[in-house]
C-alpha cells in the first residue's frame, strides 16, 4: 500500500515537468524542424508520455481489482519487443514445444496489470546479470500442459548463492544489479495473482526464473 501511495505521488509529480518539456521541444522543433536531437527528444517524451499513461492505467486496475483474461501469447510477445527495444545488443533464444503451438495460441492468463511489469522486471535482471559476465544472451522458453502455463528465464551470469536463494522475494537483498528489490517486488505482485515464483541455478550455469500460471479454463 505504502509503495502504491509512492507511485501515485511520483506519477503526478512526473506529469508537469513531462508536459513542460514537450512545450519547450515543440517550440525549438519550429526552429529546427529536422535536428536529430530535437526529433530523437520528441521520439523520447513520447515514450515517457507513454509509460506514465500505462503506469496510470496499471495503478487504476490494481486499486480496483480488475483482472481480465490474457493470452500467453502476447505476454511473451510484449517481453520479447521489450527487449528488443531497450535492449538491442542482447540476443534471445526462445524455445517452446513445436507440438504445442495449437494450445499455446489460445492460452490465456486471468491477471491485471501489474502482471507484465513483474515479468519485465525479472527479464531485466537476467539482462544484467549476463551482461556483467560478458554476455549477450539470455534464454527464454514457453511451456504448457492442460491447466499450466510455464514460463522460463535463463541468464548467463554468475548465478545464485544458497543465502541469496534462502532471501530473495522473501525480502530485499542488497545486490551491485538491484536484484534483490526487484525480484523483492516482482514475487510481492506475482505472489498477489497467484503465480509461483521458482528461483534456482541453471545445471549449465547461470540463473534460472520460472513462472507457472494457471491456465484459464473454458467450459463448453
Amino acid at each position: 500500500m505504502s509503495l502504491g501511495g509512492a507511485s501515485a505521488q511520483i506519477t503526478y509529480q512526473l506529469a508537469t515537468p513531462i508536459v513542460t518539456v514537450k512545450l519547450l521541444v515543440d517550440e525549438l522543433s519550429e526552429e529546427l524542424p529536422e535536428h536529430p536531437a530535437i526529433v530523437d527528444l520528441q521520439r523520447q517524451l513520447l515514450r515517457c508520455s507513454r509509460s506514465l499513461a500505462e503506469f496510470r492505467q496499471m495503478v487504476f486496475e490494481i486499486k480496483e481489482q480488475k483482472s481480465k483474461e490474457v493470452l500467453c501469447a502476447d505476454i511473451v510477445q510484449q517481453v520479447r519487443d521489450h527487449i528488443n527495444l531497450n535492449y538491442p545488443d542482447v540476443r534471445v533464444n526462445f524455445f517452446s514445444e513445436k507440438h504445442q503451438s495449437i494450445l499455446s495460441e489460445n492460452a490465456k492468463v486471468l491477471a491485471d496489470a501489474s502482471l507484465l511489469p513483474a515479468i519485465l522486471n525479472l527479464v531485466n535482471n537476467a539482462i544484467r546479470s549476463t551482461k556483467v559476465s560478458g554476455s549477450d544472451k539470455i534464454e527464454l522458453s514457453s511451456l504448457f500442459d492442460e491447466k499450466n502455463w510455464q514460463l522460463s528465464m535463463r541468464d548467463f551470469g554468475c548465478g545464485f548463492t544458497q543465502l541469496t536463494l534462502s532471501e530473495l522475494g522473501v525480502k530485499p537483498v542488497n545486490s551491485k544489479q538491484g536484484l534483490g528489490m526487484a525480484v523483492f517486488l516482482s514475487h510481492a505482485s506475482l505472489e498477489r495473482l497467484g503465480v509461483t515464483l521458482a528461483l534456482t541455478n541453471h545445471v549449465a550455469g547461470g540463473a534460472l526464473v520460472t513462472l507457472k500460471l494457471a491456465l484459464v479454463v473454458n467450459d463448453t
